[in-house]
């Protein structure tokens, strides 16, 4: 027949071993990430959300975990490449709802710098003598 182009199938490449995944990212290949995404991507994904309930907070966690291991094999070198990898991104999860939390708990319009309270506190007259000593007295109890 002529002018048909053959099609011809691929076959699948079965995942990497953690082994080689590792060497990759020993060796700096760029395509150790793209392994361990392919691999243990889903994984790290579903922890991350577990954590944050949040889709999009999740996928920057992950991202944050492939940047973690990349910086840190080598020198490290990991027996379990799932363990290591789901004990990152569940630590990066934390850290984001902690500072996430801690944000929510203290509103920026809540904090008001001591020169803008100044004006305030020059009008309050202070306690002199004996309503010194019974307020002192009040707040070491307190």
């Amino acid at each position: 027949m002529k002018g048909v182009i053959p099609v011809t199938t691929a076959v699948p490449r079965p995942p990497l071993s953690d082994e080689e995944i590792i060497g990759l990212l020993f060796a700096r290949s760029e395509d150790g990430l793209a392994q361990l995404q392919a691999k243990y991507g889903r994984s790290c994904l579903r922890i991350a959300k577990n954590v944050l309930h949040n889709d999009q907070d999740a996928e920057e966690c992950v991202n944050d975990t492939y940047l973690k291991i990349w910086e840190s094999i080598p020198p490290n070198r990991p027996a379990s490449l799932l363990s290591y990898a789901l004990t990152v991104v569940r630590h990066i999860a934390l850290n984001r709802r902690e500072r996430d939390s801690a944000a929510k708990r203290i509103p920026q319009e809540a904090c008001v710098p001591l020169s803008e309270l100044g004006e305030y506190v020059e009008d309050i007259a202070l306690p002199d003598g004996e309503q010194s000593t019974e307020l002192h007295r009040i707040l070491s109890e307190f």
